[in-house]
């Protein structure tokens, strides 16, 4: 591949304010790599201010670009559009959502991870921010070298979706209807198909977590179907989408759904204190709720095994 290959930024939109819009894409406006294009999809054809704002954004920069649906698809039918659309361009394609900030030279040094290391897709470590724009957590107990991220990939997702950097040709494969899974779902195929994955060891994103995806109510059917995936991949298969909506439906139940939502809420408010005072009142709440969702707890276990083969990682 080129030295310095063509990368293609895709930028899905939906019903972000045009404020928050505007610092994604002045973050890649920003880049220091500069073979590089821009895709802005917008998602809601209706958001007449959002249309108007990327319309006008998209005119004032000759390698930026709008696409609006016709109708809403969501993320992951939209991205598989936006990715079918500039397949043929070849090079590199890079994903990045319209709440988070990309650092300055995420492009540039992903791109230089990915050709050193010979991947085919990349993620990095990323900040985790409130909407506000407070630090949270820094995201970077996650494992790096293609033997490592392919033993974690076992456990848990360790490539962070909004961190992807990857081969035009691999990434237009094209997400699965995994409810709330698409891309863990895509990362285990690429494995299986024999691809090379890594993590970039640099903090290269801000990544905003919104109080509605710590509040939402599918957290519990999200772990459930991510358990299925690691089954099937532990037994060198895809899953099977019919055979997994019923495993996950004969599990879920709304008491498990509560008991789960509460102890990742609490957990994110234990990892997002600042001071260790805070962190000392988030304790004892913290612990009650971890008594009470074995799920959840199932989950941590996955996500400490994570960052155990992270920690011996040696690329």
């Amino acid at each position: 591949m080129d030295s310095k290959p063509k990368v293609m930024v895709i930028l899905p939109v939906y019903r972000e304010p045009v404020d928050v819009i505007r610092r994604a894409a002045d973050s890649i406006a920003a880049q220091t790599y500069d073979n590089l294009s821009v895709l802005m999809v917008l998602d809601d054809p209706l958001n007449g201010e959002a249309v108007d704002f990327l319309t006008a954004y998209c005119e004032g920069r000759a390698n930026f670009s709008l696409k609006v649906n016709e109708k809403n698809m969501g993320l992951a039918r939209s991205l598989n559009a936006a990715m079918r659309d500039v397949a043929a361009e070849g090079g590199l394609i890079c994903r990045m959502d319209a709440d988070d900030v990309a650092h300055a030279e995420r492009v540039e040094r992903q791109v230089s991870y990915l050709l050193e290391n010979g991947l085919d897709l990349v993620g990095c470590y990323m900040n985790v921010v409130a909407e506000d724009g407070t630090f949270l957590y820094r995201a970077d107990s996650l494992p790096t070298g293609v033997d490592a991220v392919r033993r974690a990939l076992r456990y848990n997702n360790c490539v962070m979706h909004p961190t992807w950097l990857g081969r035009c040709d691999v990434l237009s494969g094209g997400y699965r209807p995994v409810p709330q899974s698409e891309d863990y779902d895509f990362l285990l195929r690429l494995e299986l198909e024999g691809y090379r994955i890594g993590n970039c060891p640099e903090t290269l994103l801000d990544y905003t977590v919104s109080s509605g995806s710590i509040s939402r109510s599918n957290l519990l059917r999200q772990y459930l179907y991510q358990k299925a995936l690691t089954k099937a991949y532990a037994s060198d298969r895809v899953l099977d989408l019919g055979e997994a909506a019923r495993e996950v439906e004969r599990a879920w139940t709304p008491s498990r759904e509560r008991r789960f939502a509460r102890a990742y809420a609490r957990m994110n408010a234990f990892l997002g204190a600042r001071a260790a005072s805070e962190r000392l009142v988030c304790i004892p709440r913290l612990i009650g709720s971890l008594v009470t969702s074995p799920d959840y707890i199932g989950k941590a276990s996955r996500l400490a095994r994570v960052s155990a083969i992270a920690k011996g990682d040696t690329r």
